[in-house]
Formats: structure tokens, C-alpha cells, sequence
């Protein structure tokens, strides 16, 4: 009992932190509730939760390496066009090659497209920081 109350205070104490634009200590909270073995509806908010973090902090490789861990808790999600193409995106940066391939063929399966000569999305970059530029 006291396992899951812990996971669930994380979880909130994550969301708090978050409110608060404390990106790292949330994404560190999450983390924490993770490893509570915490049920699968709160491990698909948390780990969206960690991707959104990761994403803010700049840290691609962890965003993809979240969406994969979502990818396997709930595959239903990857059944999801737009899911897809952010994970494609996200292997094009990180280069993964093995995740690029399945989710072009994901995308391929999902658009109804059976052409092997079809241009994945575009993956729009973030635009690289600018110091001292208004």
C-alpha cells in the first residue's frame, strides 16, 4: 500500500513541479514513479509526461528512448498517425535507424500507403537557440 501511495505522490509531486517550470526535478519525479511499478493508465501519463519533459530540456535521445518504452507498455499508440510521425522524427534526429525503418513502415501500414517509394513526413527541426539575438 504504501508503494502505491508513493508512486501516486510522485506523480502529483512531478505535475507540481511541472506548474512550476521546474522541468528536470518533474522529470526526475516521474522517473521515481516509475520505478514504483505503477499501474498501466499512470505508467502511460508518466511516460508522456517524461517525453514532453525530455523534449523541453533538449534531450531528444530520452524523449525517443520514452516513447519506445511507451511504444511496448501500450501498443495501441502506435496505431496513432501523429504518434508515429513524432516518433519517426525523433529517430531521423537521434539516428535510429532500426525505429526509422519500423515507423515508416508503421506509417506506410497506417496511411494505407503500399508504395515503398513514399517520403515519410517532414520532421519540422527545432530551431537552434540564439544568443543575444531579440
Amino acid at each position: 500500500k504504501q508503494l502505491l501511495y508513493t508512486q501516486v505522490l510522485k506523480e502529483k509531486l512531478g505535475d507540481l513541479l511541472r506548474l512550476q517550470r521546474s522541468h528536470a526535478e518533474a522529470l526526475e519525479a516521474y522517473r521515481t514513479a516509475l520505478r514504483a511499478n505503477p499501474s498501466p493508465q499512470q505508467t502511460v501519463r508518466l511516460l508522456l509526461g517524461s517525453a514532453d519533459l525530455q523534449g523541453v530540456l533538449g534531450e531528444d535521445a530520452g524523449v525517443l528512448g520514452s516513447l519506445k518504452q511507451l511504444l511496448a507498455a501500450a501498443p495501441a499508440y502506435g496505431e496513432s498517425l501523429p504518434f508515429r510521425e513524432r516518433l519517426l522524427g525523433l529517430a531521423i534526429r537521434t539516428g535510429d535507424p532500426d525505429m526509422t525503418r519500423e515507423c515508416q513502415a508503421a506509417l506506410r501500414r497506417l496511411s494505407g500507403t503500399t508504395s515503398t517509394n513514399r517520403e515519410p513526413p517532414v520532421v519540422e527541426r527545432r530551431p537552434e537557440p540564439t544568443h543575444g539575438a531579440p
